[in-house]
């Protein structure tokens, strides 16, 4: 998660981590190992930036936006030309109907 390379972006309910509001499409910024906490910064500037633990984050993606799973969105770099390009994968795809979506 902390390879300069990749970028993560995640789509989750605020309703498991916060016991409200609904999800945010965010940033990953960062990865602590040894305390396995992940640092999200929330588009929302009500909510800021965050640490949570990993379990809880995967249960917050684990959850519907318009009938849709959420998800995990990486973007890598690519060797060649340079450019970001995203990796797809199943899960890629269920992130991005939350784009068209807004609270």
């Amino acid at each position: 998660m902390n390879d300069p390379r990749r970028r993560y972006v995640v789509n989750v309910g605020r309703e498991p981590i916060f016991g409200a509001g609904c999800g945010p499409i965010s940033p990953v910024v960062g990865y602590l190992e040894a305390q396995d906490l992940v640092f999200v910064l929330d588009v929302n500037a009500k909510f800021g930036p965050w640490l949570i633990e990993t379990r809880r984050l995967f249960e917050a993606m684990d959850t519907l936006d318009g009938g849709k799973k959420r998800g995990l969105l990486r973007i890598e770099r690519g060797q060649r030309s340079g450019r970001a390009t995203p990796r797809r994968r199943k899960r890629l795809r269920l992130v991005m109907p939350a784009l068209r979506a807004p609270c």
